[in-house]
């Protein structure tokens, strides 16, 4: 039976959804500043490589910076979600039913189109509520580890697992 669940991309009316209070929670972090220019080369990136995965209207949105160097990033809206992205997916309290079966956007297809267009269920330009959610949840986690601490982060993250750390790391 799992014990933990691992926050990585979904917010935690995710984990809420499985009913489970006794789930301990783990998460890994970076750094924010190389996570956002991380962010603006992956989106660049997936965008060329697999469109099709995106919905028109993102592809659109996004189409200036695709092939444009991170300083002319700096200004457009992507840069601007990159560098806020770990406090809004920890903060954000999003409704995950569209992408179940059943609903009419899993039975359309359009569920698995990015970015996902999930229903919030609060006010998504409040920064302050978002940051407060995201300390809210961090301060309930087993471990918030940080991938620029990798080692002691797996460390950490065994040790509540109750498993031996590995000898060596990958």
């Amino acid at each position: 039976r799992y014990r933990f669940y691992h926050s990585m991309h979904q917010g935690r009316t995710l984990l809420e959804m499985t009913g489970r209070n006794d789930l301990g929670c783990l998460t890994m972090l970076r750094e924010p500043i190389e996570r956002a220019c991380s962010q603006i080369r992956y989106l660049q990136r997936v965008v060329r490589d697999i469109p099709h995965t995106f919905t028109p209207e993102y592809l659109e949105k996004v189409a200036p910076i695709v092939n444009a160097s991170l300083s002319d990033c700096l200004d457009h809206e992507a840069f601007e979600e990159a560098c806020d992205a770990q406090v809004r997916t920890l903060g954000i309290r999003e409704d995950y039913a569209p992408l179940f079966a059943g609903s009419p956007d899993a039975i359309s297809g359009r569920s698995v189109l990015r970015p996902y267009s999930l229903p919030p269920l609060m006010d998504t330009s409040d920064r302050k509520a978002l940051l407060s959610n995201a300390i809210a949840w961090m301060d309930t986690m087993e471990v918030v580890g940080l991938t620029e601490r990798y080692n002691e982060s797996v460390m950490m993250i065994a040790d509540v697992l109750g498993i031996p750390a590995p000898k060596e790391m990958p």
